[in-house]
């Protein structure tokens, strides 16, 4: 599922190295806190996909 929105926002966001780097950390520690909430495997596993994700965008 895609979100026009989000897809937006992120593409002005990747344009500015600055802004990507404290971006991708918030998220990705925001995430990795919810991660551990996460009881359902699958759904887990896919929160860790976007961590990664998340980790390749910003270098």
């Amino acid at each position: 599922m895609k979100n026009s929105s989000v897809d937006s926002v992120l593409d002005k966001i990747a344009e500015k190295p600055a802004l990507v780097n404290y971006v991708v950390s918030a998220m990705t520690f925001g995430l990795a806190q919810a991660r551990v909430d996460i009881t359902d495997e699958k759904d887990r596993a896919l929160v860790e996909k976007l961590i990664n994700n998340l980790d390749t965008w910003e270098k």
